[in-house]
């Protein structure tokens, strides 16, 4: 008949695209963990087990992941204390990770645990927040989300509140680096706002970043997009004179600290929304 005709034709126009790059755009698994999934047979399409190098439409939806919670959480995110290190264990300080533990959870936590796991697992961050700097630490599984959180073309922005104190005299680092006086205070943020200066030791300039004082020569905001070691404190110390006292991260993307809801050494699941915003951010 013409309808049968008409759906023929409709369902011929559909590109095909390979089942892992479809999981990838789904967020149910980067390429590479979805290969590893086909080939431990865990992939369902329309309820059939996938095969590795498989086609699919390239707006299928009916693709599975056996074994998975449909609740799937993709990411959490930890109100990050000071002491704790975003990533391996070094000169006697913890790993954040350390913190997400069941009774640190808010909310409805257990389901995300394996058997009887104290702490969660197979989770990384996605980033770096400094020993002696607080704040929002996300943590994922997800390639996906990792990859936009990280990405060198500062697609997610991150903001911070830093309180500050002139700086007096260079560190003996930065001495050994060539740095033999600081600029006088300065409450000028045009340097940070143009970009373009170069930091000790690197050849890179910056990129400009948005920044505005809450507290005149005392608090400042700043919106970064791009991720340096130590850069915010270095940005203050070599182009404002001034020394950061402490710095809190308090946004990633859509992701805002609310430290009533989320206290210090607490940690939540990510919302749907939240990931979301995440993902689709180019």
């Amino acid at each position: 008949s013409w309808r049968n005709q008409v759906l023929r034709t409709i369902k011929s126009s559909v590109e095909e695209i390979r089942l892992n790059k479809r999981m990838s755009q789904l967020d149910l698994a980067s390429r590479r963990e979805a290969d590893r999934l086909i080939l431990d047979s865990k992939v369902l399409v329309k309820g059939v087990p996938a095969a590795v190098g498989m086609k699919v439409a390239s707006n299928e939806t009916d693709i599975v992941i056996s074994g998975m919670s449909q609740k799937k959480v993709h990411a959490v995110v930890l109100n990050k204390p000071v002491g704790y290190v975003s990533g391996q264990p070094e000169h006697n300080h913890l790993p954040a990770v350390k913190l997400l533990t069941r009774e640190n959870g808010i909310g409805d936590v257990n389901d995300l645990f394996e058997n009887d796991n104290k702490t969660l697992t197979g989770f990384v961050p996605a980033g770096r927040l400094d020993r002696d700097s607080c704040g929002l630490l996300i943590f994922t599984h997800s390639g996906v989300v990792a990859k936009k959180l990280v990405s060198s073309a500062g697609i997610i922005p991150k903001e911070y509140v830093v309180t500050l104190e002139p700086a007096h005299q260079p560190t003996t680092q930065e001495r050994a680096q060539g740095l033999t006086k600081l600029p006088r205070p300065t409450v000028d943020l045009k340097p940070l706002k143009e970009g373009g200066a170069t930091l000790l030791g690197e050849s890179r300039p910056m990129r400009p970043m948005r920044a505005k004082w809450l507290e005149r020569g005392k608090v400042l905001q700043i919106v970064l997009r791009e991720g340096r070691k130590r850069q915010i404190r270095r940005v203050c110390r070599e182009l404002l004179g001034l020394h950061v006292v402490s710095l809190e991260r308090t946004k990633i993307g859509p992701v805002v600290l609310d430290s009533e809801e989320l206290p210090v050494g607490k940690w939540r699941p990510l919302t749907k929304h939240e990931v979301d915003e995440i993902i689709s951010r180019n």
